[in-house]
């Protein structure tokens, strides 16, 4: 899912078509949160802990190609230590 849709998303926000790249991201959402309910991502296989990171670096790296999530205001734990 994510080798056909990152170059797909990745002309979308060249093009400034930032619906559509939404609409990319909207298309992986089951493949990504079946990895994220069913993988275990820290396995005891090195081989596999390792491939199994880079994905998920993969899935993060393609959300933040699409916006800066964050600029999102919230309770998050880099505001409550500049609260503090």
């Amino acid at each position: 899912a994510m080798e056909h849709a990152y170059p797909r998303m990745q002309d979308c926000v060249a093009k400034e078509h930032f619906t559509k790249a939404f609409e990319c991201a909207a298309n992986i959402r089951s493949a990504v949160d079946d990895f994220l309910d069913n993988v275990r991502i820290n396995d005891d296989d090195k081989e596999k802990r390792e491939a199994r990171l880079k994905m998920l670096s993969l899935i993060k790296q393609f959300f933040d190609d699409i916006a800066d999530f964050s600029k999102i205001e919230g309770d998050t734990k880099e505001q409550k230590k500049k609260a503090a």
